[in-house]
């Protein structure tokens, strides 16, 4: 599960790394012009790069393919997709793609994540010898 936010954040990404196609073509070109390709080091240095590029861009096509965005967001009982406020900080539980535990967006994987899903306004939850008390589900 993901949030929409977290799929556009993907489709964005996906975009910006297809971006990066045309220099890593012109650097291979300037690269194979050197000469000898067995023996040409920024070539095969290019190449990997390349490798690389192509790899991560399908393996994020192949996680927007099949996202399943989170919908109808409870306000109830939390789950992916929900903001907490706490006595402490406000909380988005968020898919681990997502995560970004400086921002307070936290993976429902996460040992802290895993505390807060499934539980309603008023509930308190304890991890290592904090307790959060859950305000509100917005």
């Amino acid at each position: 599960m993901i949030t929409k936010k977290g799929l556009e954040k993907l489709k964005n990404e996906v975009k910006e790394l297809k971006k990066q196609r045309k220099e890593i073509k012109e650097r291979i070109k300037r690269a194979a012009a050197y000469g000898d390709l067995k023996e040409n080091s920024e070539y095969h240095e290019v190449k990997e790069a390349q490798g690389f590029l192509e790899g991560k861009i399908l393996k994020l096509e192949n996680l927007i393919k099949n996202a399943k965005v989170t919908e109808n967001i409870s306000k109830n009982i939390i789950q992916i997709g929900s903001v907490i406020k706490t006595d402490k900080e406000k909380i988005e539980i968020v898919d681990s793609l997502e995560a970004d535990p400086l921002n307070w967006k936290i993976s429902a994987e996460s040992p802290l994540g895993q505390c807060f899903l499934g539980k309603k306004r008023g509930d308190s939850v304890v991890f290592q010898s904090q307790k959060y008390k859950i305000i509100d589900i917005l």
